[in-house]
């Protein structure tokens, strides 16, 4: 009985510490989930307002479905504009959204502009109204945009939208409105793949929708009417589904990724050649003040017009820069230029290659691989000007550039450009190599700088700073003079390129 009686009071002993236990993890889990609760709710209401351009209510039904299957409270257009005109606030401003968002309690808003076959959609936080996330949706056609949007919203946007949160001093969220033009606009918003039932979507509104045809919005119930008078709605949900499905398999996605990147602009640009270890101080160095030319470059992704993936990445890149009236002045040479010349010059530079680009984000990355000529010749003018008689080499490269380049999106409508890459020159420059110095080596490297302004979602101004610096060793022996008193010994050379350019760009 001893025995059993302390076997008992050991178990009870043991009990108790179990209760405690299991008391404190419940009070520890309650205050957890409290306080996610309480994170949870300080950016539950996302602001949806009239988005700007034709078909936006199918393409915002999209987004109102995605942020509710996500579990987020959606304030619609109807009550953001009895807000705004409420308070007087303007949302053309950070300024605005902020006080917006501490009026109705709203963590972060989604704006969106269409125009023709392209959606572009920003988040914005309710904590300053400053947008924290943007993103482009490309398709053949209206219907298959709405679906693109429906598809890729969260997967693109949905960090920006978790990111936000409420201004300080918001108010208490208001009670969500029921009234019936907000009933209207969950059918009109709900063209999707459920049948136009958005989530969380309360029962009632939905039976009203389906008994009362004269609230729906003229595309779904044209839409409707096309079918059969016995169809029911579950019918043209189906019809919906079948045609959504079929869009993976069709066109040319790709998503914001542009299929074409065509570029137009004049370009300002300065060139000097100078020697180093010039012995016999027989070489003449040449300097260009500033010089015009004409520029394009394009970048082509052919397999994006047909299919989506790593392959539709892979673009096919054109450069071309093309100088024109310029010309190079020469000083008084006695016994050559008595009288000094001038003389024309050509300056070109085309390049075609392949590109690779990788898209992180709203930010991208490419690797390149191109070959080109670049040229700078003097040509025969008038009178003295005979090119025999100049004794500044022409300098020709032709080479194979491997490079890599980053855009990076620091504003929706601003980005910074770079670019950077070797020149493996594999002509020698040409005559300076044939005429002047036969063991030269040459090599180049090249960096470009620059921001880009979007105009429009299709139209952008660039503006680009340049260098391209090419530097030789001349490897000159002691043979060469021997051979030929005259000839040039030099310990190496640059021959260096700046320019600025300014390029009007469309995007496709």
């Amino acid at each position: 009985m001893k025995t059993n009686a302390r076997s008992i009071m050991v178990i009870s002993m043991k009990t108790n510490a179990c209760v405690r236990l299991g008391l404190v993890a419940a009070i520890a889990a309650a205050s957890l989930l409290a306080s996610a609760g309480t994170a949870s709710a300080e950016r539950r209401r996302v602001g949806v307002p009239k988005f700007e351009g034709p078909q936006e209510a199918a393409i915002r039904g999209r987004v109102t479905k995605a942020l509710r299957e996500q579990g987020y409270e959606v304030v619609r257009p109807a009550d953001i504009d009895a807000a705004v005109e409420s308070s007087g606030v303007s949302l053309e401003t950070d300024t605005g959204f902020k006080k917006l968002a501490r009026e109705l309690s709203i963590a972060a808003f989604v704006t969106g502009e269409i125009s023709g076959k392209k959606a572009r959609l920003a988040v914005r936080s309710g904590s300053d109204g400053a947008v924290s996330g943007e993103a482009a949706f490309t398709a053949p056609n209206p219907k298959k945009l709405a679906a693109e949007v429906g598809k890729g919203f969260w997967r693109r946007l949905g960090s920006a939208v978790e990111r936000g949160k409420l201004p300080a001093g918001a108010k208490a969220p208001p009670k969500p409105s029921a009234e019936p033009e907000e009933k209207e606009e969950v059918a009109e918003g709900g063209d999707d793949d459920s049948g136009g039932k958005a989530a969380g979507e309360p029962v009632a509104s939905r039976e009203k929708e389906s008994a009362d045809e004269e609230e729906r919005p003229a595309r779904r119930r044209a839409r409707a009417k096309a079918k059969p008078k016995a169809e029911s709605e579950n019918g043209e949900a189906e019809g919906e589904v079948s045609a959504t499905a079929e869009e993976p398999g069709e066109g040319g996605g790709g998503g914001e990724l542009t299929k074409i990147d065509a570029a137009v602009g004049m370009t300002a640009f300065t060139r000097s050649l100078s020697y180093n270890q010039d012995v016999t101080n027989a070489l003449r160095a040449y300097k260009l003040g500033l010089g015009p030319a004409l520029a394009f470059n394009a970048t082509i992704y052919p397999l994006a017009f047909a299919m989506r993936g790593p392959a539709a990445n892979l673009g096919v890149v054109i450069d071309v820069e093309q100088a024109f009236a310029v010309t190079s002045q020469i000083g008084v040479v006695a016994g050559t230029f008595p009288n000094g010349a001038t003389f024309p010059t050509t300056i070109h530079e085309y390049a075609g290659g392949v590109r690779y680009r990788i898209p992180i984000g709203d930010h991208q990355f490419s690797a390149s691989l191109t070959g080109g000529e670049h040229a700078f010749a003097f040509r025969s003018g008038s009178g003295d000007a005979v090119r025999g008689n100049l004794d500044i080499p022409d300098t020709i490269y032709r080479y194979v550039r491997p490079g890599i380049d980053a855009r990076i999106t620091v504003l929706p409508t601003l980005a910074i450009l770079a670019s950077t890459g070797y020149r493996y020159v594999f002509n020698s420059g040409g005559q300076i190599h044939d005429t002047y110095f036969p063991h030269l080596t040459v090599g180049a490297v090249d960096g470009t700088l620059g921001v880009a302004y979007k105009i429009t979602p299709f139209i952008e101004a660039r503006v680009l700073g340049q260098i391209r610096r090419y530097f030789y060793s001349m490897h000159s022996t002691m043979a060469d003079l021997a051979a030929n008193p005259m000839a040039p010994i030099a310990g190496g050379a640059v021959d260096q390129y700046l320019s600025g350019t300014g390029m009007l760009a469309v995007l496709y």
